[in-house]
């Protein structure tokens, strides 16, 4: 589209200044055939008329071929590229990361309890046998025998004294009952205090050495193995599938707008410089007469 605005404009460019120089061609042809540079300017005729030449442009109109710009549509056939996803094999180096273990020995700070034997002075308790004297409260019976009247107790009999014994018994049921004198204890409790001695263990704490087993927190260096992990890096040929794009030539046909030149006939108005002869009177004294033409 901007081909074709540029046509134009060339174009109209080229028209404006083809009819310019053609007018001014025509404009210095009548002027030099009308008015020589020998003739004077203007002349007194035998009248007494000033006559002078002068250039008239008067329009005109003309058939004239130019050329114009017409757009086309055509179709041309041009090469495009699409673009397409390839698997391409390629070999090539990656690092990678392997994790390797190895034994060092490392220098480490560690704590360890040393015995030792230290003399301490401590407490003991030692028991001993001593005789105490203690006043013991007990109590003491001073009673005494008093002649008492006891009933007389029924004597028993076998199984079979009943028998022999009938006839008595039967004659003492409704008799008195009998009494015998006995001397019988009476208690009289008194509470005495008395003294009393016995062997009895006392405790006694008593100072002594002794020999006791401390122990003291020691640190000392150990070197001891120790198992480290490290990173280490590898660089490895790996042949893989790399999915790489390509641009493939493709023919296609499309439709464009051109401008062509056409010639075409037009009729154009243009102004076209005539010589005309004007007469004025004129004044004697002013003007030189020219002779007559008879």
């Amino acid at each position: 589209m901007s081909w074709t605005i540029r046509h134009l404009i060339v174009a109209g460019v080229v028209t404006v200044f083809a009819a310019g120089s053609s007018q001014a061609f025509i404009f210095n042809h009548h002027k030099k055939s009308c008015c020589g540079q020998g003739a004077p300017a203007g002349y007194i005729d035998c009248e007494g008329n000033y006559v002078y030449n002068t250039i008239e442009y008067v329009q005109e109109q003309r058939q004239v071929m130019r050329t114009t710009y017409k757009m086309e549509q055509k179709q041309e056939n041009y090469t495009a590229y699409r673009c397409e996803n390839v698997m391409v094999a390629k070999t090539m180096e990656v690092c990678c990361n392997r994790l390797v273990t190895e034994t060092v020995m490392v220098n480490k700070t560690c704590c360890e309890r040393v015995p030792t034997w230290e003399t301490k002075t401590v407490m003991k308790q030692v028991w001993t046998n001593e005789m105490v004297t203690t006043n013991v409260t007990k109590m003491v019976d001073h009673g005494h025998y008093e002649c008492q009247a006891v009933p007389v107790e029924e004597k028993k009999m076998g199984s079979l004294g009943h028998l022999f014994h009938h006839e008595k018994e039967d004659c003492c049921k409704c008799c008195c009952p009998q009494y015998v004198c006995k001397n019988c204890w009476v208690p009289c409790m008194v509470c005495e205090t008395c003294p009393v001695t016995c062997c009895k263990k006392v405790c006694h704490c008593e100072p002594c050495q002794v020999q006791v087993c401390c122990y003291h927190t020691v640190q000392k260096q150990v070197t001891v193995p120790c198992c480290v992990t490290k990173c280490v890096q590898e660089k490895k040929t790996v042949t893989c599938n790399v999915c790489e794009k390509h641009q493939v030539p493709v023919q296609c046909t499309r439709t464009v707008c051109c401008c062509v030149p056409v010639q075409e006939a037009c009729t154009v108005c243009c102004c076209v410089p005539k010589c005309v002869q004007h007469k004025v009177p004129a004044c004697n004294s002013c003007c030189t007469c020219a002779p007559c033409c008879h």
